[in-house]
């Protein structure tokens, strides 16, 4: 039995150089949607804050993993720059390519993002993978298939967009509590 297969998508933005990227779309487009298709459970799996992506690349992963792709769960992570690889290389150099924080390693800010254009996309992922995989929670299990059942992109992420500004606020969200906060609004 497979329980999930997990695939790093990263994002599909153009402007994140290709080394770093290195994924391939038409071979996402022909194969994942396969998976969803027969009820393999799969998860995609997002980087946020690669050097050349932006709110607006986001978005637009977002929108194909969801529209076009339609995994089963989608999971973000905030991009961790490891040691010894040629984007830590790049950290704090004098072209400002990527500032990461000294304690976390945690990315900061690049030439393509500001720091509070990077919270703005770390808070919009929670929420927008919360609320997607929302509907793959409670999964329906019909002869071993699994599905999501989520809206499309466009309503999924007008309801993130309108509760935005609340977590810009009260500070960044964890996933569980995108979780525990779209069970009490979508269940409203």
């Amino acid at each position: 039995n497979i329980s999930e297969l997990r695939l790093g998508v990263q994002t599909i933005n153009k402007k994140v150089p290709k080394w770093i990227r290195n994924n391939n779309i038409g071979k996402i487009l022909d194969v994942l949607p396969r998976l969803s298709k027969i009820g393999i459970p799969w998860r995609a799996e997002l980087i946020v804050g690669l050097p050349g992506d932006n709110m607006n690349g986001l978005r637009e992963t977002f929108r194909f993993l969801i529209n076009e792709v339609k995994p089963t769960f989608i999971h973000a992570y905030h991009l961790t720059v490891l040691k010894e690889t040629e984007l830590y290389r790049l950290v704090n150099a004098p072209t400002h390519w990527i500032r990461m924080d000294k304690k976390s390693f945690r990315a900061l800010e690049s030439y393509s993002y500001s720091e509070d254009e990077l919270k703005k996309m770390i808070i919009y992922s929670v929420l927008i993978t919360s609320f997607y995989n929302y509907f793959a929670s409670e999964l329906q299990e019909k002869a071993g298939k699994y599905y999501n059942y989520a809206p499309n992109f466009e309503i999924i992420t007008n309801k993130v967009e309108e509760q935005m500004a609340y977590f810009q606020i009260t500070g960044f969200p964890q996933y569980e509590d995108g979780v525990a906060f779209w069970k009490k609004i979508i269940k409203k």
